[in-house]
């Protein structure tokens, strides 16, 4: 039974990926059902952060990114890395405002 569950947590936690490139942001996620979600910096228009109790003990935050299609949301990112996201999303969508 032990052993069940630690390869059904070993394989969801392992099955997390997103990246963030210079013009946009993609999370894929699951085990058994894959999903992909793409969305596009310059359709970007606000942002959360979003920090729970059980986030601050662990030390891990989850950021939101808001686009007129939806959102997309990005979890268990480290405490030190989230404000270095969120500023390097931030400079791109300036980059794209301004052309």
């Amino acid at each position: 039974m032990y052993i069940w569950a630690f390869l059904i947590s070993n394989s969801l936690c392992n099955n997390y990926k997103y990246s963030i490139d210079d013009n946009k942001i993609e999370v894929v996620k699951g085990s058994l059902i894959i999903s992909k979600k793409i969305m596009y910096i310059n359709r970007i228009y606000e942002i959360e952060i979003k920090r729970s109790i059980l986030g601050r003990i662990f030390k891990i935050a989850s950021i939101k990114f808001f686009s007129n299609g939806g959102y997309i949301k990005i979890n268990y990112i480290d405490y030190n890395i989230v404000d270095d996201l969120v500023m390097k999303v931030k400079k791109e969508m300036s980059v794209s405002y301004e052309r």
